[in-house]
């Protein structure tokens, strides 16, 4: 892929702030959310309850992802991506994550290893997650 075919997750500080809370709040276990926007731009976010309650993995209830769906489409946007923390500081997307992954969709993915708090984004193509720069804006 070359440099002008990357794509760029847009995503505000305050957006951020509120991930980074709600995964804080949720440690032990992984958070978990869902991403709306357009244009590669997320616009909203509807952080989401954990239902497998694990500190490994994490998985969002179908029915409020449908709503959360319906909910962004009347408001003109797009489900463009989840997000998850790992609360144990694996800082890449784990084989599950991959293999229950979608292609095109966007991975945020929050870790937290000793002190410090990392923020990285995937993609998955052909069976690989792959990196995506994110643009706080």
């Amino acid at each position: 892929m070359n440099q002008s075919t990357k794509k760029i997750l847009k995503i505000s500080e305050p957006l951020i702030s509120t991930i980074l809370h709600h995964c804080e709040n949720e440690k032990p276990y992984e958070a978990c959310g869902i991403l709306a926007g357009k244009n590669y731009q997320v616009l909203k976010i509807f952080p989401a309850r954990n239902i497998e309650r694990s500190p490994t993995t994490y998985r969002i209830d179908p029915a409020f992802y449908l709503e959360m769906n319906r909910q962004a489409r009347s408001e003109g946007m797009d489900i463009v991506g989840v997000y998850h923390s790992h609360p144990t500081g694996f800082t890449g997307m784990s084989q599950r994550d991959i293999a229950l992954g979608w292609e095109n969709f966007f991975y945020l993915i929050v870790s937290f290893e000793a002190q410090e708090v990392r923020l990285h984004c995937f993609q998955i193509k052909d069976d690989k997650a792959v990196e995506v720069k994110i643009q706080r804006i």
